[in-house]
C-alpha cells in the first residue's frame, strides 16, 4: 500500500478547520474574484522551495506508511543498502499487489500534487490563465507532468523513496510498473481536470456566492490536490495565485510581485 487518498482527506480536513476557527471573517470585506491580471513576460523555476515542498510531501507519505503499515515498520530493520538494491531489482511486470484505489486514485492524486508544486514554484507559469486553446497553458502543464514523472520515480525507486524506507519490492510481487506509469499520466489528467473545475465551476460560483465559508469549502473540496500543494507551501488550502482570497487574512497574492 502506497499513496492513499485518506492522508489527503485527513490533512485537508484539519487544515480547513483551523484557520476558520482562528480568524474572524468580519475583519476583511470579501474580495470579488479576480480574473484579469498580467502574466509576467518571463519567469523561472524556484528550485529550493520546490524541493523543500516535495521533501515535506515525501516525509508525510512516509510517516503515514510507518504509522499504518506493520510490514513497512518491520522492514526498517536490516542492512540498508543491501535491502534497498534488492527492493529496486524486484521491479517486474505491471501489477504491484496494491488495491485499485491505491493505484488508480491515490497515485494520480499524488501525481497531481507534484504537478501543482511545480506550477506554484514557477514565477510565471503559476499566473497563466486556464485556456485550453493556449500553447503556453499546455506547455506549462507538460513540464508539470515531467516533474511528476521525476518525483514519482524517485518515490518508487529513489534513495529516499519507498524502496529504501520500507523496502517495497523486496518481497516478490510488490513492485511493478503500474505506479511509474499511472502517477504522471493520470496525475496530468487530474491536474487538468482540477484546472477545468476551478475555472468553469468554482469561479462562477464565487461570482454569485459571497459567503466566505462556502467559498473556501468549494475551493478546497473541488481542488483537493491543489489544496494539498498549498498546504505544502504553508498557505491555506483555498489559496489561489491568480485571484484574491475569500475574505480571510491570507496571502491572496505573492509578496514578490503580485500579478
Amino acid at each position: 500500500m502506497k499513496a492513499c487518498p485518506s492522508i489527503f482527506a485527513l490533512i485537508l480536513l484539519c487544515a480547513s478547520c483551523l484557520p476558520a476557527c482562528a480568524e474572524s471573517p468580519e475583519e476583511e470585506t470579501p474580495a470579488a474574484p479576480r480574473t484579469g491580471f498580467e502574466v509576467p513576460a518571463e519567469g523561472s523555476l524556484q528550485w529550493k522551495p520546490l524541493l523543500l515542498q516535495n521533501g515535506l510531501f515525501l516525509g508525510l507519505q512516509h510517516g503515514f506508511r510507518f504509522a499504518t503499515q506493520e510490514e513497512t515498520r518491520g522492514n526498517l530493520r536490516g542492512p540498508f543498502f543491501k535491502d534497498y538494491f534488492k527492493s529496486v531489482s524486484g521491479l517486474q511486470g505491471w501489477d504491484d499487489g496494491d488495491s485499485w484505489l491505491a493505484n488508480y486514485v491515490g497515485h494520480p492524486m499524488q501525481g497531481a500534487v507534484y504537478g501543482h508544486t511545480y506550477l506554484q514554484n514557477h514565477t510565471r507559469e503559476k499566473f497563466l490563465p486556464v485556456d485550453f486553446r493556449s500553447a503556453d497553458y499546455w506547455k506549462s502543464r507538460s513540464k508539470a507532468m515531467a516533474w511528476m514523472a521525476v518525483a514519482s520515480t524517485h518515490y518508487e525507486i529513489g534513495p529516499f523513496g519507498e524502496a529504501a524506507f520500507g523496502n517495497v519490492g523486496k518481497r516478490e510481487g510488490t513492485k511493478g510498473a503500474v505506479d511509474l506509469v499511472i502517477t504522471p499520466t493520470m496525475g496530468f489528467a487530474l491536474l487538468v481536470v482540477e484546472d477545468f473545475i476551478d475555472d468553469r465551476i468554482v469561479l462562477p460560483i464565487e461570482r454569485r456566492v459571497h459567503n466566505k465559508f462556502l467559498r473556501l469549502f468549494i475551493r478546497s473540496a473541488l481542488n483537493p490536490d491543489r489544496a494539498m500543494a498549498n498546504l505544502l507551501r504553508f498557505k491555506v488550502p483555498w489559496h489561489r495565485d491568480t485571484r484574491a482570497g475569500v475574505g480571510f487574512h491570507s496571502d491572496a497574492f505573492p509578496r514578490n510581485g503580485r500579478p
